[in-house]
Formats: structure tokens, sequence, C-alpha cells
């Protein structure tokens, strides 16, 4: 059995979301399967339909080193998770408090799921974090 990360990505600002990304994508390139358990703002990335970004502005100095060329961007980061088997649920009373429903998220959405299912999860993960 697979080593487990849980993490809770409770915020859009994009320098959590970096952090997160990086250690989903650290976990899972070491053979863990990793959870990400989006509530809150943090549902702000999973919306189809965004007004504006989806994500907070960075600092200068974080625009700065995220304009690299070789610094992927949140999409990519998405992506590359997606391709890694990172799973993705998004939490249902959160998305009922914001008025969201599943037809309302991004295909990389793997479930819909409540604090107890995430917590099953977590019950049994090396790693939980929230960020």
């Amino acid at each position: 059995m697979a080593d487990k990360m849980a993490l809770i990505v409770f915020s859009n600002e994009i320098d959590k979301l970096i952090a997160t990304f990086n250690l989903a994508l650290g976990g899972a390139s070491m053979g863990m399967d990793v959870i990400l358990f989006f509530t809150f703002w943090g549902l702000e990335l999973l919306k189809k339909d965004k007004s504006g970004d989806s994500y907070q502005k960075p600092n200068p100095s974080l625009e700065k080193m995220m304009a690299h060329p070789k610094f992927p961007s949140i999409d990519q980061m998405v992506k590359m998770c997606k391709e890694m088997g990172i799973k993705f649920i998004a939490c249902t009373q959160s998305m009922e408090f914001m008025g969201l429903t599943k037809d309302d998220l991004l295909p990389v959405v793997d479930s819909v799921a409540g604090v107890a299912t995430f917590l099953a999860d977590a019950e049994n993960a090396k790693i939980n974090l929230l960020i």
C-alpha cells in the first residue's frame, strides 16, 4: 500500500496554490497517493465560469519569478497533477454555501464529497496539511 498525502486547499492565493501543487507533485513523484480537498476559496480555482482571475494576484517579486519561462503556470500545474493521478475533491458543504453544483466545476474534479469522506482518507494519510 502506497503512502498517502491529504491536502486541504482552503485558499485561492497564488503563493499558497503554488505551494500546494509543488507538495502534491513532489508526493506523487515519490509514489504517494495524493488527495487535494478544495474548500471555500480554494474552489475558485475549480470553477468553469470564472469572473476575473481564479486566484489572487501575487506580490511583484513572485510575479517576476512566475514570468520565468521554466516556471509552470497554475493551469500547467493542475494538468501535471492530473497526469500524475492526483485526486481533486470538491467539498459539498462549501459548494452549497457558495451556490455551486458539480456542473459548475471543471472536469479535473474527480468527486464531490463531504468532510467525513475526506477525513476517512486523511485518517490513513502519512501527511495532512491545510494550505
